[in-house]
């Protein structure tokens, strides 16, 4: 099942629209954006609802099929000139029509940089829940220069923000009912954290942001004050993966923490770092003198790190479904993507084995790649997909 939700998508992408003739100007959208009339506000809305066609996972290739990036670029031109209206649209007292301008400066991507100071403004704006700061978030994302981290803004104005102050007052008052439970928190507390991590960590990744984030979180976890922007940050570093091996050695220290919720969400983010079933047994030791904790952990850990495995093989065998159409996306990643995306790119192509030799030619260029870790990937990815098929898996 899980295969075929991601094999769909594939399909859609196949079939849609990506001439600029095949909807309205952005330039109509925009102006009925900005409109009194409700329904005529919403029907730009959904009219600008770019890539919601694409698959979920941040990481599957088909985000950056050429048939995918041509609809891209098509937005980007037409986007450009008309940037002034866009940051008038930001402006809005709408939430709604705020948010969808946002939508359109995210996938600007570098061209939107003169809205930057407007995204930083609004990363304060905690209206409806924070949906427009979530928004301004995932915008500076894609805006900001690959070497400038965007976490540390996002941490400040989550510690700012309401939400921040009310989950921290309820982990406190749990804590002081039940010191030694501290795991117990509140629902709503439990749910808000795990909430933002997943979604901070989910577009990091589809941005291409993770080595350059995480000294920002581990700062986070080592300094912050906050309970909840502590598991925030814990909660990111976990979804970033093996990418956050440099955090490893705060992670580590957490293992003692007198909060039991931040002593096991440190082990679990280190498992996902580490990807070593075997090191669990030992993480357990490390963590608690509570043989109940260590056995959570054990079990609890295993569990997520076949979670990820599987999503990963789901997408590999997704492309199998149609390896061409998986190369091009694949290729099209190597092309368009961050170094991040590069490397996941090749993992796939390697992956795919000889499956995926039609991407010989363009994987010999890119063997002086100015990246040294990027050219080893590619020299290995080569090697895997010219093994004989009786040869080593």
């Amino acid at each position: 099942m899980l295969r075929f939700l991601l094999v769909l998508p594939l399909l859609v992408v196949l079939i849609s629209p990506s001439k600029a003739e095949d909807r309205r100007p952005l330039k109509e959208l925009l102006t009925d954006l900005g409109s009194e009339t409700r329904s005529v506000r919403q029907t730009a809305q959904r009219a600008l609802e770019f890539g919601s066609d694409l698959p979920s996972h941040p990481l599957h290739p088909v985000r950056f099929h050429p048939k995918v990036w041509e609809r891209l670029e098509l937005l980007r031109d037409e986007a450009k000139p008309l940037l002034p209206e866009i940051l008038a649209l930001m402006d809005h007292e709408g939430t709604d029509v705020v948010a969808s301008a946002l939508h359109v400066v995210t996938m600007m991507g570098s061209d939107a940089r003169p809205a930057i100071p407007k995204l930083n403004k609004l990363l304060a704006d905690h209206r409806e829940d924070g949906i427009i700061a979530i928004s301004a978030g995932r915008a500076l994302l894609t805006v900001l220069p690959e070497n400038q981290p965007v976490t540390p803004l996002i941490i400040a104005a989550f510690e700012k923000s309401p939400a921040r102050r009310t989950w921290d007052r309820e982990l406190q008052e749990a804590g002081d009912a039940n010191p030694n439970r501290g795991s117990e928190s509140p629902n709503g507390a439990f749910f808000g954290i795990n909430f933002c991590a997943e979604m901070l960590w989910t577009n990091l990744l589809a941005a291409g942001r993770t080595r350059v984030e995480v000294p920002a979180l581990a700062q986070v976890v080592s300094t912050s004050s906050s309970l909840s922007a502590k598991l925030v940050a814990i909660g990111v570093l976990a979804g970033l993966g093996t990418e956050a091996e440099a955090a490893l050695p705060v992670l580590y220290k957490q293992l003692q923490d007198p909060n039991e919720l931040v002593r096991l969400s440190a082990a679990v983010a280190s498992v996902l770092i580490e990807r070593n079933p075997d090191n669990i047994a030992i993480l357990a030791k490390k963590l608690s003198r509570n043989e109940e904790e260590r056995t959570d952990l054990q079990v609890g850990a295993r569990e997520v790190l076949k979670e990820g495995n599987q999503l990963d093989v789901a997408i590999i065998e997704s492309m199998k479904e149609s390896v061409e159409f998986g190369v091009t996306a694949c290729l099209g990643m190597l092309k368009h993507g961050r170094n991040f995306h590069q490397r996941k790119a090749l993992a796939y192509l390697a992956k795919l084995g000889p499956a995926a030799k039609s991407a010989v030619p363009a994987l010999n260029e890119r063997l002086s790649h100015p990246d040294e870790e990027i050219r080893r990937l590619v020299a290995e990815t080569l090697r895997r997909i010219k093994e004989a098929k009786g040869g080593r898996k």
